[in-house]
């Protein structure tokens, strides 16, 4: 008996996949576990091992405590090499390298110890301001041997013989360091070191007054921060949002005060800063001695002499503002200030701006005429094609190449007229219209027009006319039949009749056949139906009604069908199988056939009707695959 191959054919059609459960990687190892026993000296009690524990040495150092009889045990210690260290006060012991491998336990063996000697140091460290000197921590580097001074500033340490560096640590100080050589059973006196605080900041925000919001003012300010005994002050200024900042301020007793020019400071403050603190003061309020008064005329370009109401009267970085008159008259009270400038706001007309330099108070400054040139406008809408029942048809860009939108104005008899074409889509705008009065004319031959109102349009509107129906004058009709290539009785309704460049649209019954209303004329008839190539009749005569003889069934397209053949590996995996045979079956046979590429892909483009068919793959030695 033949064994079976293992040969498998995969078919993908479309985006089908064929696929495997992921194979789970193995756990990684978690490391190597290394374990000693650390001895005593003969007659040393087994009390001494309390409070010790031992250190491996590598780029990131590990510690285990020293348990009963001295056992210490470390777990998950990544693979390398080491050196191990005994860390108990008054002995010294260890390992000068401990190999460490994955997943294995190395035994260091016993760890003996010897008696460390031991020296002392003691010193006194000081801060550089105030009156107690306790807290300061004292470190021996490289070592866990370190003290805290007392009130006095004194401290002492017990640490190994040798040349040390002893590192001095307070909050809010910097820190310090001193070098020592240690004497065994003897005590050496360092000599004395002083910390100095780290400097603190003064912060707060400038305010302005009332009703000013002008970063350029708040600019113009001046801070100074001052104490005795120092030759300069130091200055800032606040930034747009009148926040300001003195960083590296020394502890100490400082004088803040604050400078404009124009504007009233508030008066000076004394601001204690301590060691490494930020201070926050209070806001500091600019004020104003007197108002200045601004007066002045706006006008509306083409307005009546009674028409230049509601112009807005803005002065940029304030709160104040003010409305014109129909007169056009304006008033405005404003803080004295190093210059101003003047906006003039009207909704459809350009923004006008005056600028106005630094007054004092005193008499009323008139402002020069500002005139408010008006914006052009745009008119815009859409256009929606109706059917003989009133049904909206499908719009399209042969349809708008023969359409004219015309605007015209009324009110000027010798302007020349604006011409506009529709979009695709219907849609149409003029734009840059000078505000008047404009009358609207839509032309399609063949359509009556929409009944557009007349127009009015105000300086910069947008002004939308909304749809716009467009009905055909409907006095004619074709008739006929469209027929769909098929095998068998099929539904032969669906096909779209239309004239071309026109609205005028119909879709055929189950039997093909259908009725098209028209206006009479000469047009051409196009038939479409999806999956099928499209047919139709050039110039066509339609007077009353008439009736089109039998037409070409209109064909099937190609339908594209597309896919792969792949095999499964002995040993895992898919690989494409090329010179296979493809074939599609219908109800009467073969329809089409093919074979794969290198890649194992193929392609078919047989013409065929929607329905089921029979997709079969062969290869020789193989059973076909359907």
């Amino acid at each position: 008996m033949r064994r079976p191959s293992l040969l498998m054919l995969a078919l993908l059609l479309g985006g089908c996949t064929l696929s495997y459960p992921d194979v789970e990687d193995a756990p990684a190892p978690s490391g190597g576990r290394v374990i000693g026993r650390v001895v005593l000296p003969d007659g040393v009690a087994a009390t001494a091992l309390a409070g010790g524990h031992v250190e491996l040495l590598g780029a990131t150092p590990l510690q285990a405590p020293l348990g009963e009889g001295g056992r210490f045990a470390f777990e998950a210690v990544p693979a390398g090499a080491y050196g191990l260290q005994v860390r108990l006060r008054g002995y010294a012991g260890g390992v000068p390298e401990v190999v460490v491998a994955e997943a294995e336990t190395t035994d260091v063996g016993e760890i003996p110890l010897r008696i460390a000697q031991i020296g002392g140091v003691r010193g006194v460290a000081r801060r550089a301001s105030g009156d107690t000197h306790e807290g300061i921590f004292v470190q021996v580097e490289g070592r866990p041997d370190g003290a805290r001074t007392g009130a006095a500033g004194g401290y002492r340490i017990e640490t190994t013989p040798g040349p040390h560096t002893l590192r001095f640590t307070l909050v809010d100080h910097a820190p310090a360091s001193l070098d020592v050589v240690v004497v065994a059973d003897d005590e050496v006196v360092a000599d004395e070191v002083v910390l100095v605080g780290l400097p603190g900041r003064v912060g707060g925000t400038v305010a302005l007054p009332a009703g000013v919001h002008a970063p350029a003012i708040l600019r113009a300010t001046t801070l100074t921060l001052a104490r005795d005994g120092d030759a300069e002050p130091r200055t800032t200024a606040p930034d747009d949002a009148g926040r300001f900042l003195f960083a590296e301020v020394p502890a100490g007793t400082w004088t803040l005060r604050v400078a404009h020019p124009t504007l009233r400071p508030p008066p000076e403050r004394s601001v204690e800063v301590g060691v490494g603190a930020p201070v926050e003061v209070d806001p500091l309020v600019l004020t104003t001695a007197a108002s200045v008064t601004l007066r002045g005329v706006a006008r509306l370009e083409g307005a009546g002499e009674a028409g230049h109401a509601d112009i807005s009267v803005e002065v940029r970085g304030l709160a104040a503002r003010t409305t014109t008159a129909p007169s056009g008259a304006w008033s405005l009270e404003v803080p004295p200030l190093d210059g101003y400038t003047l906006r003039f706001v009207r909704a459809g007309y350009g923004v006008v701006e005056v600028e106005v330099p630094a007054l004092a108070p005193g008499d009323p400054y008139t402002v020069e005429d500002a005139v408010l040139s008006a914006e052009a406008g745009r008119v815009h809408g859409a256009l929606a094609l109706r059917g003989p029942d009133g049904e909206v048809l499908p719009f399209d860009a042969a349809l708008a190449e023969r359409l004219t939108l015309t605007l015209r104005d009324v009110g000027d008899a010798g302007a020349a007229p604006r011409v506009e074409a529709p979009l695709a889509d219907g849609r149409f705008a003029f734009e840059g219209v000078p505000a008047g009065d404009y009358a609207l004319q839509v032309e399609l031959i063949g359509y009556d027009p929409p009944r557009v109102p007349p127009i009015a349009l105000a300086p910069g509107e947008a002004l939308n006319l909304g749809l716009l129906d467009l009905t055909p004058r409907v006095d004619a009709e074709v008739r006929g039949r469209v027929q769909l290539e098929c095998v068998g009785a099929c539904d032969q309704g669906g096909t779209r009749v239309q004239a071309a460049r026109t609205g005028f649209v119909a879709f055929t019954a189950a039997d093909g056949a259908f009725r098209l209303p028209l206006n009479a004329g000469t047009h051409d008839l196009t038939f479409t139906h999806p999956g099928y190539r499209p047919g139709g009749v050039d110039r066509v005569v339609v007077e009353g009604s008439v009736l089109l003889p039998a037409q070409p069934p209109l064909a099937l397209l190609p339908t594209p069908i597309t896919g792969r053949v792949e095999r499964l590996r002995p040993t895992g995996g898919v690989a494409p199988v090329p010179d296979a045979a493809v074939a599609l079956t219908g109800p009467d046979g073969p329809i089409d056939q093919g074979t794969t590429d290198a890649d194992g892909r193929y392609r078919l483009t047989p013409s065929v009707q929607a329905g089921a068919y029979r997709l079969t793959v062969g290869l020789d030695r193989h059973a076909d695959l359907t």
